[in-house]
């Protein structure tokens, strides 16, 4: 298992597609911490040969 931080909005929709993510790969997600006004730092906790997917998610929504 693996751990990584990524970066996403402060917003509802981010928020969705967190969970979108955690519905489509085997992951848990112990921290989402605020890091300024509007950005979030999201840890994804996962077997790295799932981050592909997470990665392609991110870059659907231009996150990454």
């Amino acid at each position: 298992m693996e751990t990584r931080n990524y970066y996403v909005p402060r917003t509802h929709y981010a928020k969705m597609v967190i969970d979108r993510i955690v519905c489509l790969v085997p992951c848990c997600v112990p921290n989402i911490v605020p890091k300024d006004y509007d950005c979030l730092v999201v840890s994804f906790t996962c077997h790295p040969r799932y981050y592909s997917i997470v990665e392609t998610v991110l870059k659907q929504e231009g996150w990454l």
